[in-house]
């Protein structure tokens, strides 16, 4: 189970990273360089699990052209594995397609200017700062990620 988590830690949690984004000259390529390393084991488990479907379909028509197993159970598995490959081969288009991102020197100066917004902005124009250079922030297993815009 995960941790639970009040709202102003993650709140200091998330400012904190950004505010390392300004400090750290060498936290950018960090952060691209951590990205790098996690993005071809994600499209290789999706393939691999591709894979697998694509083997359980044929040993499916095998079983049917056999006559061994009823057209309903048949029908409905092929559709759930169907679904499943769509969705995953959907995934791994997305991965495959260049994502319109950041440079360095935007990522930079958005950071730098985002001590007055956290400071004195308003709920808006913190949401705007943090939704410029985060996707998401992902719980899991009593960790924080935060998946960065620019990567």
């Amino acid at each position: 189970k995960n941790k639970t988590y009040f709202v102003d830690d993650l709140d200091k949690i998330v400012i904190d990273e950004i505010f390392n984004l300004q400090n750290n000259k060498n936290y950018f390529d960090e952060i691209i360089d951590k990205s790098k390393n996690n993005e071809p084991d994600k499209k290789e488990i999706l393939i691999k699990r591709l894979d697998i479907l694509n083997k359980e379909l044929t040993k499916i028509m095998d079983l049917y052209q056999l006559g061994t197993i009823p057209i309903e159970l048949i029908s409905e598995r092929v559709e759930n594995i169907s679904a499943e490959r769509n969705s995953l081969q959907d995934e791994i288009n997305s991965i495959s397609m260049p994502k319109e991102k950041m440079s360095k020197s935007e990522v930079i100066s958005i950071a730098k200017n985002a001590v007055p917004v956290l400071e004195k902005g308003t709920l808006q124009e913190k949401r705007v700062l943090v939704r410029s250079l985060i996707d998401k922030i992902v719980l899991k297993n009593n960790e924080v990620i935060i998946h960065w815009s620019f990567v």
